[in-house]
């Protein structure tokens, strides 16, 4: 099944930040609760498909009790009206809730503004507990099910429940697995409106006399005094319901393939691994679900049919079925995966089995994550930054280059590059990663972006089997001026494989998307430049006030000898001119740099050589 990435390490589960444009917006209100218990009348009939036993459109916002945390102006908290108030432009047009009229809405200031309240709980509360009846047979198996609209950012939006009058709640539904909300992906907004079903059967078992529950949005980085961890871009609810649940309905959730919990959509033949397969499934009906099975069909450039072992998976609760090892693709070509799930039972809600379909190419030099439809954008507003694409490695290999693309709103001349770390098996925190290549920086271009890009390493890299590795794109930034280097994305990602290092909070975080940064084993060089060997040495290494630079030129030639540090800055550099055909040895002054490695870059009758050197 899945591997936990970074388990051990010390990080902010966060986010990264989103440019976007403003709207203003009127205030929320809090209504008080009259406390009165609403009691639902017990059907007569025997229990069908989904019959509502409660409902509420916000017709009547006493019904609600809105806890706004000491918020009182315009732009904080919980309101209910017909209005959508959310500053964020994509969501002026207003929720089209199945009931229209007044709908729920929660925001928290104005990002652009920079007047989020921070250390903020918004909670939106059934104000009237509910007693659930008995129905015919014994059966109190029911689901809570509305409608919502919006976008995830540093939110948590969580719905909870209640059967002790509020002194304690049980969470049973976030949007915690929602797509974020970066770059202004428009495919991150939620269906206008995404219907949502939560069995809550479990939740309420103490006493389904005494029900209710509450929507909750605060930050899911609590203790957070960065403004933009505090940021909405709207979360909006209507037509609450709880519904009676089928007898048999077994509903899909979080579909995987790929190997040790990534998903590869380009693997270089020296890189296929044992692909496994799994899905979360949850019982939401009356009845156990016996012999569930997950059933892959594989097609294309290989053909395979793996199914898991048949599970009984009880009335209430989750389980996953997985295959282990289920699939090695060996010929180059397109594979293409269809899932389903069966069980001994008849579902009585087909509608949420579905599996979307995917699909993988093996390849002869490219490793990417990416599915390569680009369908988003990742910048951190003009602040510098590191965006991290996770790999692993499953046998030796080289790499020569890294591979990104870049958006045509990029800034015409800001300045980039690809960084290569590698993950020590014992690293603990992010300060373990090591650098180990870098390319030149380049300028972005009009005729560079909207394509994918390859960047050549300084020199080539060999890989480790059983390692991995952080494939990066690096820019210095612009201090806000404009977005500078935006780099595509395309599909999702799983929490914790994708990383940001944010150079003005200096703060590593995570994001869901999938940043198009790949790596490339061809080795691309001419032959001129593999002719270009210059027998390159440097010594003394280690070395203290001075390095000697020795190689021997095949031509004349002008020679440029630079010194760049592990973040790929130029720090010394030494230009001969007019140098002869033969041996030639440059001296460099190293006396002001830090102790740490350096790389010696040599270029020379149009090629270029390097090497490396510790200066203690």
């Amino acid at each position: 099944m899945k591997k936990i990435y970074l388990s051990a390490f010390v990080l902010l589960a966060s986010t990264i930040t989103a440019s976007a444009q403003v709207i203003e917006q009127p205030y929320g209100f809090t209504t008080e609760s009259n406390g009165i218990k609403e009691v639902l009348q017990t059907p007569n009939d025997q229990k069908a498909l989904g019959v509502t036993i409660w409902n509420n459109e916000f017709d009547n916002p006493g019904d609600w009790t809105l806890d706004n945390d000491g918020q009182t102006g315009p732009i904080h908290g919980w309101n209910i009206n017909t209005t959508s108030e959310a500053w964020f432009s994509s969501f002026t047009g207003g929720m089209n809730s199945t009931s229209g009229g007044n709908y729920a809405e929660v925001q928290n200031g104005n990002y652009n503004n920079n007047n989020q309240a921070l250390n903020v709980t918004y909670t939106l509360t059934v104000a009237a507990p509910i007693d659930i009846p008995t129905l015919s047979g014994g059966i109190t198996s029911v689901s809570l099910q509305f409608e919502q609209w919006g976008a995830l950012f540093n939110d948590a939006q969580t719905v909870e429940v209640s059967t002790n009058n509020g002194a304690s709640w049980e969470e049973v539904y976030s949007n915690a697995d929602k797509t974020v909300f970066v770059g202004n992906n428009p495919s991150a907004i939620y269906p206008n409106p995404e219907v949502v079903t939560v069995n809550i059967t479990n939740a309420i078992a103490a006493d389904p006399t005494n029900v209710q529950f509450r929507f909750v949005w605060t930050s899911r980085n609590q203790a957070g005094t960065t403004l933009a961890w505090w940021t909405t871009f709207g979360w909006y609810i209507d037509d609450v319901k709880i519904i009676t649940n089928p007898d048999n309905d077994l509903a899909t959730s979080n579909p995987y393939w790929g190997t040790l919990g990534l998903n590869y959509y380009q693997i270089p033949q020296t890189q296929v691994a044992p692909i496994d397969f799994a899905v979360e499934v949850t019982n939401n009906g009356i009845n156990n679900q016996t012999n569930a099975q997950l059933n892959v069909a594989i097609t294309g450039a290989g053909t395979a049919n793996p199914s898991s072992t048949g599970i009984t998976v009880l009335a209430n609760t989750l389980d996953t079925l997985e295959i282990i090892s289920g699939f090695t693709p060996s010929a180059l070509g397109t594979y293409n995966i269809a899932m389903d799930i069966s069980q001994d039972q008849v579902d009585d809600v087909p509608s949420n089995d579905v599996i979307a379909g995917d699909a993988f190419q093996v390849v002869d030099f490219i490793y990417a994550r990416d599915n390569g439809t680009a369908d988003g954008t990742f910048n951190n507003g003009g602040d510098g930054y590191k965006l991290c694409n996770w790999y692993d490695i499953f046998a030796d290999q080289t790499v020569y280059s890294i591979q990104t693309r870049l958006s045509n709103t990029s800034n015409v001349g800001a300045e980039f590059q690809a960084v290569l770390y590698r993950i020590p098996a014992t690293a603990t925190t992010f300060n373990d990663i090591v650098q180990i290549g870098f390319s030149d920086f380049i300028q972005v271009t009009s005729s560079n972006v909207n394509t994918v890009i390859d960047l050549p390493l300084l020199f080539p890299v060999d890989l480790q089997a059983d390692s991995s590795y952080f494939a990066a794109i690096v820019s210095a930034g612009d201090n806000g001026a404009t977005n500078d280097v935006v780099v595509s994305t395309a599909g999702q990602a799983d929490v914790q494989t994708v990383f940001l290092y944010d150079d003005v909070d200096a703060q590593w975080y995570y994001t869901t998307r999938t940043p198009i940064i790949r790596l490339n084993f061809e080795n691309t060089a001419s032959v001129e430049e593999l002719d270009n060997n210059i027998a390159l040495n440097v010594y003394p290494n280690p070395a203290n006030d001075v390095v000697n630079v020795s190689f021997a030129l095949n031509n004349n030639s002008d020679v440029n000898v630079e010194v760049v540090d592990i973040t790929g800055k130029v720090v010394a550099n030494v230009a001969g001119k007019d140098l002869l055909t033969g041996s030639q040895n440059i001296s460099v002054n190293t006396s002001s740099l830090a102790a740490g490695v350096y790389t010696v870059v040599v270029n020379h009758n149009g090629g270029k050589s390097s090497t490396k050197f510790i200066k203690r």
